[in-house]
C-alpha cells in the first residue's frame, strides 16, 4: 500500500512540476554552495594523484630516440570549482523520481614534479596541465514515503571530458622534445584525472545531498 501510496505522489508531484514549470535550479544551487563550502573545509579541494612513468619516442633523422618521463608529486586542484551549466529537472529514469542536472568544475589543475632524459641528456621541472572542458551529469533521486521525502545521490557521472593542455617548465636541454613529452603526458594523464574527479565528486556529494531539506511542492522532510 506504501508503494502505491508513494508511486501515485510521484505521479503528481511529476504532473504539478511539469504544469507549474516549477523551478529546480535553486535546490540544486543551494547543493552546489554546500559542496563548495565542504570540499575546502576538508581540505579536499585538491587531492593526491599517483606517479607515472612514460616512455617516448622522437624521430631524429636517421635514428628514432628513446626517452624516459618519470612523474611525482601530483596533485589535482580545483575540486570545489563546481557549477551549474543548465536548468535541472524532474523527472523518471529507471522508474525512479529524480532531479537530473547538467553541472562541471569553473577549472581542473593538476600538478607534478617530472624527471626527463634522452640518451645522455637530463632535466628536471615543473608540469603544470589544464582540462579544458569538462561535464557532469548529477542525478538525484527523491524517495517518498507517508512521512515525506529523502535526497540521494543517484550518480554524478564525468560525461564529457576535454583535451588537457600540459606546460613543462626546465626542459632545457630537452626544448626540441618538449611537444611528444606534454603529448605523453596529456594521454597518461587523461584517465587519472578523470577518475580521481568523479570519485572526489561522488564521496564529498553524497554526504552533502544527504543533508539537504526536501523542499519540493506538497511534501514534507521525512
Amino acid at each position: 500500500l506504501r508503494s502505491l501510496q508513494a508511486d501515485t505522489q510521484s505521479d503528481d508531484l511529476l504532473r504539478e512540476a511539469e504544469q507549474r514549470g516549477i523551478n529546480f535550479n535553486t535546490l540544486l544551487d543551494d547543493i552546489i554552495v554546500s559542496a563548495r563550502k565542504a570540499l575546502v573545509l576538508a581540505k579536499e579541494d585538491s587531492v593526491p594523484l599517483p606517479d607515472f612513468t612514460e616512455d617516448f619516442y622522437q624521430k631524429i633523422w636517421p635514428f628514432v630516440v628513446h626517452g624516459h618521463l618519470h612523474c611525482t608529486k601530483g596533485s589535482l586542484r580545483s575540486l570545489a570549482s563546481l557549477k551549474r551549466t543548465g536548468d535541472a529537472k524532474l523527472a523518471y529514469n529507471k522508474g525512479k523520481l529524480m532531479v537530473l542536472a547538467p553541472i562541471g568544475l569553473e577549472e581542473l589543475v593538476v600538478d607534478y614534479d617530472y624527471d626527463a632524459s634522452i640518451l645522455h641528456f637530463g632535466t628536471t621541472g615543473n608540469l603544470l596541465a589544464n582540462v579544458t572542458s569538462n561535464s557532469v551529469t548529477l542525478a538525484i533521486e527523491i524517495s517518498l514515503s507517508v512521512t515525506g521525502c529523502k535526497l540521494k545521490l543517484s550518480e554524478a557521472k564525468i560525461d564529457d571530458f576535454g583535451p588537457i593542455k600540459v606546460n613543462l617548465t626546465g626542459l632545457y636541454p630537452l626544448d626540441t622534445f618538449s611537444s611528444v613529452i606534454a603529448e605523453k603526458a596529456a594521454d597518461s594523464l587523461h584517465g587519472t584525472i578523470k577518475e580521481a574527479a568523479e570519485k572526489n565528486l561522488q564521496k564529498n556529494l553524497q554526504k552533502i545531498i544527504e543533508k539537504v531539506p526536501c523542499h519540493l511542492p506538497g511534501l514534507k522532510d521525512a
